[in-house]
Protein backbone atom coordinates (compact mmCIF):
# COMPACT_ATOMS: atom_id res chain seq x y z
CA UNK A 1 0.00 0.00 0.00
CA UNK A 2 2.80 2.44 0.89
CA UNK A 3 4.56 1.60 -2.36
CA UNK A 4 1.39 2.24 -4.38
CA UNK A 5 0.91 5.57 -2.60
CA UNK A 6 4.47 6.66 -3.41
CA UNK A 7 3.98 5.69 -7.06
CA UNK A 8 0.75 7.66 -7.20
CA UNK A 9 2.41 10.78 -5.82
CA UNK A 10 5.36 10.34 -8.17
CA UNK A 11 3.06 10.08 -11.17
CA UNK A 12 1.28 13.25 -10.10
CA UNK A 13 4.59 15.07 -9.77
CA UNK A 14 5.69 13.86 -13.19
CA UNK A 15 2.38 14.96 -14.65
CA UNK A 16 2.76 18.44 -13.19
CA UNK A 17 6.35 18.69 -14.42
CA UNK A 18 5.42 18.42 -18.10
CA UNK A 19 4.28 22.03 -18.11
CA UNK A 20 5.39 25.15 -16.26
CA UNK A 21 1.82 26.43 -16.27
CA UNK A 22 -0.98 23.91 -16.41
CA UNK A 23 -4.46 25.09 -17.24
CA UNK A 24 -7.82 23.78 -16.13
CA UNK A 25 -8.70 22.18 -12.84
CA UNK A 26 -5.76 20.35 -11.28
CA UNK A 27 -5.21 18.28 -8.14
CA UNK A 28 -1.84 17.59 -6.54
CA UNK A 29 -1.30 15.23 -3.61
CA UNK A 30 1.74 15.61 -1.36
CA UNK A 31 2.62 14.64 2.20
CA UNK A 32 3.67 16.14 5.52
CA UNK A 33 4.90 13.89 8.30
CA UNK A 34 3.19 10.98 6.60
CA UNK A 35 -0.17 12.76 6.33
CA UNK A 36 -1.53 13.49 2.85
CA UNK A 37 -2.06 17.06 1.68
CA UNK A 38 -4.31 17.69 -1.30
CA UNK A 39 -3.90 20.92 -3.26
CA UNK A 40 -6.51 21.92 -5.83
CA UNK A 41 -6.62 24.86 -8.24
CA UNK A 42 -9.01 25.88 -11.00
CA UNK A 43 -6.43 27.66 -13.18
CA UNK A 44 -3.62 25.16 -12.79
CA UNK A 45 -0.60 24.14 -10.72
CA UNK A 46 2.98 25.13 -11.55
CA UNK A 47 6.06 23.16 -10.48
CA UNK A 48 9.14 25.30 -9.77
CA UNK A 49 11.66 22.50 -9.40
CA UNK A 50 14.73 24.64 -8.67
CA UNK A 51 12.86 26.59 -5.98
CA UNK A 52 11.29 23.39 -4.58
CA UNK A 53 7.75 24.63 -4.61
CA UNK A 54 4.38 24.28 -6.31
CA UNK A 55 2.13 27.25 -7.06
CA UNK A 56 -1.63 26.70 -7.34
CA UNK A 57 -3.64 29.50 -8.95
CA UNK A 58 -7.33 30.26 -9.12
CA UNK A 59 -9.62 29.39 -6.19
CA UNK A 60 -6.77 27.35 -4.71
CA UNK A 61 -7.44 24.96 -1.82
CA UNK A 62 -5.25 22.86 0.46
CA UNK A 63 -6.65 20.06 2.65
CA UNK A 64 -4.84 18.25 5.45
CA UNK A 65 -7.03 16.12 7.72
CA UNK A 66 -9.70 18.53 9.02
CA UNK A 67 -7.74 21.64 7.97
CA UNK A 68 -8.81 23.69 4.95
CA UNK A 69 -6.87 26.66 3.53
CA UNK A 70 -8.29 28.58 0.56
CA UNK A 71 -6.97 31.62 -1.32
CA UNK A 72 -6.47 33.02 -4.80
CA UNK A 73 -2.91 31.65 -4.91
CA UNK A 74 -1.25 28.92 -2.82
CA UNK A 75 2.44 28.07 -2.66
CA UNK A 76 3.52 24.69 -1.29
CA UNK A 77 7.22 24.63 -0.39
CA UNK A 78 8.80 21.24 0.10
CA UNK A 79 12.03 19.61 1.26
CA UNK A 80 13.69 16.72 -0.54
CA UNK A 81 14.80 13.57 1.23
CA UNK A 82 16.57 10.92 -0.78
CA UNK A 83 15.20 8.13 1.38
CA UNK A 84 11.54 9.22 1.59
CA UNK A 85 8.93 11.22 -0.28
CA UNK A 86 9.29 14.98 -0.48
CA UNK A 87 7.71 16.70 2.52
CA UNK A 88 5.64 19.86 2.23
CA UNK A 89 6.86 22.12 5.05
CA UNK A 90 5.40 25.57 4.29
CA UNK A 91 2.12 26.75 2.79
CA UNK A 92 1.85 30.38 1.66
CA UNK A 93 -1.53 31.84 0.73
CA UNK A 94 -2.32 35.18 -0.88
CA UNK A 95 -5.60 36.86 -1.77
CA UNK A 96 -8.92 36.18 0.00
CA UNK A 97 -7.33 33.90 2.56
CA UNK A 98 -9.65 31.65 4.57
CA UNK A 99 -8.50 29.05 7.11
CA UNK A 100 -10.75 26.57 8.87
CA UNK A 101 -10.74 23.41 10.95
CA UNK A 102 -13.30 21.78 13.24
CA UNK A 103 -12.49 24.13 16.13
CA UNK A 104 -11.95 27.58 14.60
CA UNK A 105 -11.73 29.66 11.46
CA UNK A 106 -9.81 32.75 10.35
CA UNK A 107 -11.37 35.21 7.92
CA UNK A 108 -10.26 38.34 6.10
CA UNK A 109 -6.63 37.51 5.33
CA UNK A 110 -4.66 39.06 2.50
CA UNK A 111 -1.60 36.86 2.97
CA UNK A 112 -0.79 33.95 5.28
CA UNK A 113 2.02 31.53 6.05
CA UNK A 114 1.54 28.10 7.62
CA UNK A 115 4.61 26.36 9.03
CA UNK A 116 3.58 22.71 9.07
CA UNK A 117 6.51 21.58 11.21
CA UNK A 118 5.72 24.05 13.99
CA UNK A 119 1.91 24.01 13.41
CA UNK A 120 2.09 27.81 13.31
CA UNK A 121 -0.02 30.27 11.30
CA UNK A 122 0.56 33.97 10.70
CA UNK A 123 -2.14 35.86 8.79
CA UNK A 124 -2.03 39.50 7.66
CA UNK A 125 -4.98 41.63 6.64
CA UNK A 126 -7.00 44.75 7.40
CA UNK A 127 -10.15 42.98 8.64
CA UNK A 128 -8.98 39.80 10.33
CA UNK A 129 -11.26 37.69 12.48
CA UNK A 130 -10.64 34.44 14.36
CA UNK A 131 -13.87 32.70 15.40
CA UNK A 132 -14.33 29.74 17.72
CA UNK A 133 -17.90 29.05 18.81
CA UNK A 134 -19.14 32.39 20.24
CA UNK A 135 -15.67 33.82 20.90
CA UNK A 136 -14.12 36.26 18.44
CA UNK A 137 -10.68 37.83 18.10
CA UNK A 138 -10.19 40.62 15.55
CA UNK A 139 -7.29 42.69 14.24
CA UNK A 140 -6.51 45.19 11.49
CA UNK A 141 -2.98 43.85 11.00
CA UNK A 142 -1.93 40.36 12.15
CA UNK A 143 -3.31 37.21 13.75
CA UNK A 144 -0.96 34.42 14.78
CA UNK A 145 -2.00 30.97 15.93
CA UNK A 146 0.18 28.34 17.62
CA UNK A 147 -1.84 25.13 17.31
CA UNK A 148 0.23 22.91 19.61
CA UNK A 149 0.35 25.55 22.36
CA UNK A 150 -3.30 26.64 21.86
CA UNK A 151 -2.31 30.31 21.74
CA UNK A 152 -3.72 33.01 19.45
CA UNK A 153 -2.22 36.51 19.18
CA UNK A 154 -3.88 39.51 17.55
CA UNK A 155 -1.80 42.63 16.87
CA UNK A 156 -3.16 45.97 15.62
CA UNK A 157 -6.33 47.46 17.13
CA UNK A 158 -7.13 44.04 18.56
CA UNK A 159 -10.52 43.20 20.03
CA UNK A 160 -11.70 40.09 21.86
CA UNK A 161 -15.38 39.61 22.54
CA UNK A 162 -18.17 37.10 23.09
CA UNK A 163 -21.62 38.36 22.19
CA UNK A 164 -22.66 40.67 25.05
CA UNK A 165 -20.61 38.89 27.71
CA UNK A 166 -17.28 40.73 27.32
CA UNK A 167 -15.31 43.07 25.05
CA UNK A 168 -11.60 43.79 25.44
CA UNK A 169 -9.62 46.27 23.32
CA UNK A 170 -5.83 46.64 23.09
CA UNK A 171 -3.03 47.08 20.59
CA UNK A 172 -2.13 43.43 21.23
CA UNK A 173 -4.23 40.62 22.70
CA UNK A 174 -3.12 37.09 23.56
CA UNK A 175 -5.63 34.27 23.89
CA UNK A 176 -4.69 31.21 25.93
CA UNK A 177 -7.10 28.48 24.88
CA UNK A 178 -8.36 25.11 26.07
CA UNK A 179 -9.43 22.50 23.57
CA UNK A 180 -13.03 21.67 24.50
CA UNK A 181 -12.50 17.97 23.85
CA UNK A 182 -10.18 18.04 26.87
CA UNK A 183 -12.75 19.80 29.04
CA UNK A 184 -14.82 17.39 31.15
CA UNK A 185 -17.63 19.94 31.49
CA UNK A 186 -18.29 20.28 27.80
CA UNK A 187 -21.40 18.80 26.24
CA UNK A 188 -20.85 15.88 23.91
CA UNK A 189 -20.47 16.81 20.28
CA UNK A 190 -19.39 20.39 21.00
CA UNK A 191 -16.18 21.38 19.23
CA UNK A 192 -14.03 24.43 19.57
CA UNK A 193 -11.92 26.27 22.11
CA UNK A 194 -12.64 27.81 25.48
CA UNK A 195 -10.80 30.93 26.60
CA UNK A 196 -8.54 30.16 29.57
CA UNK A 197 -7.20 33.68 29.90
CA UNK A 198 -6.69 36.86 27.87
CA UNK A 199 -3.61 39.08 28.14
CA UNK A 200 -3.72 42.67 26.87
CA UNK A 201 -0.67 44.81 25.95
Amino acid sequence: MAKNKKIRILLLILFVSFSDNLTGQQLFTGTNNGSPIEIFAEDGIEWHKNKKKYIARGNAKANKADLLVTSDVLEAIYEDDNDTESEITILKASGNVFIKNQKAQILGGNIATYNLKKEYFIVNGRKLELISNEDRLTSNSTIEFWKNENIAIATGKAKAYKNNKYSIFADKLVWHLIDEKENDNKSKGNQGYQIKKILAY
